[in-house]
């Protein structure tokens, strides 16, 4: 490895990378960024099954809608994560992670838009029928 090489590597290569190589470089940050937010979204269903059985309001329905949105484009980033960098490329695991990725992002948008049906947002907003 030339010294130019080794110091734009530490550097983090932009100057010396190609555009193919910075792509590669930005997925695969992204995909530890996923991790996170997998893990924020993962640690906040209790929450959010709490405010949706037990309370009202136009914060908890906002907040519900925001999460199932928010559910629906970390789906659809998962699916570009593993088309690009899978976990598994043989046998059936690989359909079991794609099946799974695509029913997250039909469900997701699915019930984001039923929290726009008239009576459920009577519910959340407390409006007479």
């Amino acid at each position: 490895m030339g010294r130019h090489n080794e110091i734009t590597s530490n550097l983090g290569g932009t100057a010396a990378r190609s555009s193919g190589q910075l792509v590669k470089l930005l997925l695969c940050r992204m995909r530890h960024a996923q991790k996170i937010s997998d893990t924020i979204l993962g640690i906040l269903v209790p929450v959010m099954i709490y405010l949706l059985w037990r309370k009202t309001g136009a914060k908890v329905w906002a907040g519900l809608i925001v999460y199932n949105a928010l559910g629906a484009f970390d789906y659809s980033h998962g699916l570009a994560t593993q088309m690009h960098y899978p976990q598994m490329i043989k046998g059936s695991v690989s359909a079991v992670i794609y099946t799974a990725i695509g029913l997250g992002m039909i469900f997701n948008p699915i019930v984001t838009l039923m929290m726009f049906r008239g009576d459920v947002m009577r519910h959340f907003l407390k409006q007479p029928a």
